[in-house]
């Protein structure tokens, strides 16, 4: 399980480098998701922003330490930004944004690319 979350990570780094994309602009990307998902309000889009920003910085702090046990320390961020999330969301949308994690994380130990209908609409308005 361990090697599965550092996996991920890198995975999520790399990805992130070969975009150029910068935390900020992950960040923005992420929110904007959920906005569409979720129907989120633009408070709601703004709060969940700033807490995605948050997180994204708290993870590379992580990984840039390589610190033993950050494996530990990665899945402490991703229970806390569960916890923190809950205070953005309506019962609903976080009922919903919960089936859309879950449903993410099946696709993802399948080996099926992960939809996000931000950048797939991005990306057909580029022509790519």
């Amino acid at each position: 399980m361990k090697k599965l979350f550092s996996l991920l990570f890198i995975l999520l780094a790399i990805n992130s480098a070969v975009n150029g994309q910068t935390i900020a602009e992950r960040a923005q990307i992420m929110a904007a998701n959920m906005t569409k998902q979720l129907s989120l309000s633009q408070q709601q889009e703004s709060d969940i922003y700033q807490l995605v920003l948050n997180r994204l910085n708290s993870l590379k702090e992580i990984s840039d330490k390589k610190d033993p046990g950050y494996e530990k320390k990665y899945m402490i961020e991703r229970r806390k930004f569960h916890t923190d999330i809950q205070a953005f969301l309506s019962k609903e949308q976080y009922q919903h944004w919960e089936k859309i994690a879950n449903e993410q994380s099946a696709t993802r130990k399948s080996g099926k690319p992960i939809t996000h209908p931000v950048l797939d609409e991005e990306l057909e308005l580029k022509g790519k």
